[in-house]
């Protein structure tokens, strides 16, 4: 099918245009502020859905509202061929009585009168507060002016911190329009579905927390679904030299030892090298639970009971798809006895504490 995008450059426009290209198999057109009316007529000679997408939400001139909301949509209006389909973006502002509310209002007001009369199928979806990456910080959403800001450490301003938002993010926005397209339905005001309700200062707290544990390599700030969105959109805005965090390397003739990521709920992720000719461990755990993923290298893994004094040993080698874990009461210990580096992830069901870090030495 052919689809034209209005606004294609926009944050809405951009997101579903990527995906769309990338996704399926569909012929792309745009339309954007700098393209002139002639050609507009001319796309929507051969266009099957229009994702009308392009209007205006920010602006110091008031007639800009008139011109990007009302008359671009009269103007596909008056050109549009018979059984097109017109996905509308307009807002729940609709009841508002500011410019751009009205101005919406007024477009959704055109689109329906002539729907029955041109033979279009409509769809308008009031949105939210829609966000996610590509948004520009203080137009967009208050999610990307948060990130941006959160990300360079400087303070935002929250007016009223008790104010409840709508937030829908980008992918589950296009996920719902994707939905539309395919079923073709005649419902011109779909329900918008997957709307978070949170407060301005939750939100705020949220976002400025990534910063500083985002550092420290925790990763308890992705428990829910909208914690995960909103930690994706915060990657968005980092400067390219955030991409990357540093982690500490704990070194001694064995190997190294360093931590990768912390978490209160999900626990510790680390990795360990053993030099060849060296062992590592010689220690238990009453509670705390590992798992061991050897990803590099070959050697012996020895258990020992310390309780009846019971010892097995296995062999590990990375090309084999095998987890050992440490069994809770036994002392255990890895032994590299060749003439390679080998390389150990290991997973711990808690973070290390080293008031309480139930590890006790126990030479096998």
């Amino acid at each position: 099918m052919n689809i034209l995008i209005t606004g294609s450059k926009g944050f809405i426009g951009s997101n579903i245009k990527s995906f769309l290209k990338l996704e399926t198999n569909h012929i792309i057109t745009e339309h954007n502020r700098t393209s002139s009316k002639k050609t507009l007529i001319q796309k929507l000679k051969k266009t099957d859905i229009i994702l009308h997408l392009g209007g205006e939400n920010r602006s110091n001139n008031s007639q800009n509202f008139y011109k990007n909301n009302y008359q671009l949509t009269k103007d596909i209006v008056d050109n549009i061929k018979t059984k097109t389909h017109i996905i509308f973006a307009s807002t729940v502002k609709v009841k508002e009585k500011s410019i751009y509310g009205k101005s919406k209002k007024k477009a959704e007001g055109i689109l329906k009168q002539f729907c029955n009369e041109k033979k279009y199928i409509l769809s308008i979806l009031r949105l939210p507060n829609v966000f996610g990456k590509w948004g520009r910080p203080n137009h967009n959403s208050v999610v990307a002016t948060y990130c941006h800001n959160s990300s360079r450490n400087i303070k935002s301003k929250i007016d009223d911190p008790e104010t409840v938002l709508d937030l829908l993010y980008i992918d589950d926005l296009i996920s719902q329009i994707m939905s539309i397209i395919k079923n073709k339905k005649k419902i011109i005001y779909p329900k918008i579905k997957l709307i978070h309700k949170i407060k301005l200062k939750t939100l705020h707290q949220k976002i400025y927390s990534i910063n500083k544990n985002r550092i420290k390599l925790n990763i308890d700030l992705v428990k829910t679904k909208i914690d995960k969105q909103i930690y994706s959109t915060y990657l968005t805005y980092l400067s390219n030299k955030q991409f990357t965090l540093s982690y500490k390397k704990n070194l001694d003739k064995r190997g190294n030892f360093s931590e990768l990521t912390k978490s209160k709920i999900n626990g510790q992720t680390s990795y360990f090298t053993i030099n060849p000719g060296h062992e590592r461990g010689n220690h238990l755990h009453f509670s705390k639970v590992e798992k061991f993923f050897p990803i590099f290298g070959s050697g012996k893994i020895v258990y020992k009971n310390i309780n009846n004094k019971k010892k097995i040993t296995f062999k590990y080698n990375s090309n084999e798809a095998r987890v050992f874990e440490a069994i809770p009461g036994w002392s255990h210990k890895f032994i590299n006895n060749t003439k390679s580096i080998a390389i150990i992830i290991v997973w711990a069901n808690e973070i290390f504490d080293k008031k309480n870090p139930d590890t006790y030495y126990y030479k096998i």
